[in-house]
């Protein structure tokens, strides 16, 4: 599989779509209560964006990307409206290969949920040691993250980041609305992410 470094349009429509899922395996008991077993330890996203009414040369764009990528055979990057930014993210503490994979945490009373960003975008990106702004090195097709500083400091990061997602499908449905004398093509895109999450 290869992967594009490039975001798909951003132009959708109202009504997208999209979101992490979760697998839980809920056996009955005879006493009435339900057994739930986790089978992901991390959540597959998925996303369902339409293109309504774009012009030929958008449509082109989406056609484009379906083919070069051969249906849901290669990736590419794109933007998940609903969770794309951190502010001041704890990453850990510098160690002695002075190397870090830029992460986001989850929080809910007691329990976190690390998850890797490996799509992080350059325009924007700060980093922090100590509450301190420092240079780095940004790999922003890793997430990893080069720091010139001593190990032991405690590193944060602001930014936004993309999500490595794949055509769900190898089908790129169409339609043509002719409405008010103008043709305009309607797309349907389905996309599931890329995770390294264990099952």
């Amino acid at each position: 599989m290869a992967f594009f470094e490039e975001r798909l349009l951003d132009c959708i429509a109202y009504g997208a779509t999209g979101g992490p899922t979760f697998n839980t395996r809920k056996v009955p008991m005879r006493n009435g209560r339900v057994l739930r077993n986790a089978n992901w330890s991390r959540p597959l996203y998925r996303y369902t964006a339409d293109y309504q009414n774009i012009a030929q040369d958008d449509a082109d764009t989406v056609v484009a990307a379906f083919n070069v990528c051969q249906g849901a055979s290669h990736g590419f990057r794109w933007w998940d409206r609903a969770d794309y930014q951190v502010t001041r993210e704890e990453v850990g503490v510098i160690p002695v290969s002075q190397t870090m994979q830029l992460t986001k945490t989850y929080g809910f009373g007691s329990g976190a949920l690390v998850r890797n960003i490996r799509k992080p975008r350059a325009e924007g990106f700060q980093l922090f040691v100590n509450g301190i702004a420092v240079s780095s090195s940004l790999d922003t097709t890793t997430g990893i993250v080069t720091i010139s500083q001593p190990p032991g400091g405690l590193v944060t990061w602001t930014g936004e980041f993309d999500v490595p997602v794949t055509f769900e499908n190898d089908e790129l449905f169409f339609s043509i609305d002719a409405r008010n004398g103008q043709v305009g093509y309607i797309l349907t895109a389905n996309f599931s992410v890329i995770e390294d999450f264990t099952a």
